[in-house]
């Protein structure tokens, strides 16, 4: 929970729980050293886990849970027995996962959604963006950033910790397996982290992880840098074991004290207090939204004005429409979505500039089967004498403080002409 990455989208819930690929990577490293069926079974209980919390972290989880299976295999000196175990663990967790993988993954055939290589460079790690913090960070140093790739640095501390695991575990030898995958995966996950924007020799290595099933869908690669703070993390810890160690032998001076206060240092400079908080009401429930779900079915509602632009604060508006759908129920044209339906964001950033308009008013009614516009009185008050032009689209049903909410019929002779996206 303390993990910078963690902090920096600590409003995504579906982000915030990493536990799921510590539990397969625990499960592996068990198996590596027992070879017990169990074990492989606890490592696949791992993986279901991480799905079930965050089908991303699950999917970027992939390429480190088959190296770290392939170090457990190596323990084992690769036994027919101990393959078969391990294999028939992953392949039992698949056949459970495989009813929600299925259907979603024949779904995003069927569109042919993918990701435009614009969008995936832009949400790929800059170098710089790895010695920047959360915005929410206690210690400002290195400076925080609000960029939407920023805040990766994982803590001068964690660093130190993590070179004192490597440098202390590679003295024992039972444990230089894990101690490579962990440094390796550190950078490995860093690399993977920047995306499209890192090249050798003009061609992006992270393009051929995009022909992969899934990850032609990912959008955000600087969120492979979770997988490096959560291994420099568990370097870390290793280096504080291995310290325990040293001075239960005395061969530390300072004792548990001095490795209580490294911890508790390492933790407060990562701290990220006070994390911003939305007051949210108790109930999603508004005369509107009670006015709005006592209407007929087949009610189809578009929120106007739409977002102008494409960053997390701009959607807020759209997280309180959907607050608000909790309570009226009524299917609606807005969200937060770059794929459904497809070129949404162009729509919406047409929406946001250029409403109203007839055209776009023929594609919410014709296209989108949008019926029912809400309009928020703040934005009503600047747009009143456009929206009046419009009155052979609009027809007045309600208003009060918050919103007004108009019937939306597209008269066949003013959308003759209008070309529907399609």
């Amino acid at each position: 929970m303390g993990l910078p990455f963690v902090a920096k989208v600590f409003g995504v819930l579906n982000l915030t729980p990493v536990f799921g690929m510590l539990w397969a990577l625990e499960g592996l490293v068990r198996y590596g050293r027992t070879g017990r069926l169990r074990d492989a079974v606890w490592a696949g209980l791992g993986f279901i886990v991480a799905y079930l919390t965050c089908q991303q972290y699950a999917l970027i989880f992939v390429p480190f849970a088959l190296a770290a299976a392939i170090v457990a295999l190596g323990e084992q000196r690769f036994a027919r027995r101990a393959i078969l175990n391990l294999v028939g663990s992953f392949l039992g967790a698949g056949l459970l996962l495989l009813p929600i993988i299925l259907p979603v993954y024949s779904l995003h055939k069927q569109l042919g959604l993918t990701r435009q290589d614009i969008v995936v460079q832009a949400l790929s790690a800059q170098v710089s963006d790895f010695f920047t913090r959360p915005n929410t960070a206690s210690i400002p140093f290195p400076p925080p950033s609000l960029n939407d790739t920023a805040g990766l640095f994982p803590g001068f501390i964690v660093l130190g910790l993590a070179v004192v695991g490597v440098i202390l575990g590679w003295r024992e030898r039972g444990a230089r397996r894990w101690i490579l995958y962990l440094a390796v995966g550190v950078v490995g996950a860093a690399l993977l982290a920047m995306g499209l924007n890192l090249s050798i020799l003009g061609w992006p290595p992270f393009s051929a992880l995009r022909a992969l099933p899934g990850f032609d869908e990912l959008r955000s690669p600087f969120r492979f840098a979770i997988i490096m703070q959560m291994l420099l993390a568990t370097l870390a810890a290793l280096g504080l074991g291995y310290l325990l160690i040293r001075q239960r032998l005395r061969l530390l001076r300072g004792g548990v004290a001095l490795i209580i206060v490294l911890g508790l240092l390492a933790t407060a400079e990562n701290l990220n207090v006070p994390v911003p908080l939305q007051p949210i009401p108790a109930s999603p429930q508004t005369a509107w939204t009670q006015w709005l779900k006592a209407q007929l079915g087949g009610t189809v509602v578009a929120h106007i004005p739409f977002p102008n632009g494409i960053s997390i604060t701009d959607y807020q508006i759209e997280g309180w429409r959907m607050f608000a759908q909790i309570d009226h129920q009524k299917p609606i044209v807005n969200g937060y979505s770059g794929y459904f339906p497809p070129s949404y964001t162009d729509f919406q950033l047409t929406m946001a500039t250029q409403f109203p308009n007839s055209g776009l008013l023929c594609e919410l009614n014709l296209g989108l089967g949008a019926n029912t516009l809400v309009v928020d009185q703040g934005w009503l008050t600047s747009h009143h004498a456009v929206m009046a032009a419009q009155a052979a689209f609009l027809q007045p049903l309600y208003t009060d403080a918050q919103v007004q909410i108009y019937h939306l019929t597209a008269p066949a002779a003013a959308c003759n002409s209008y070309q529907l996206a399609p």
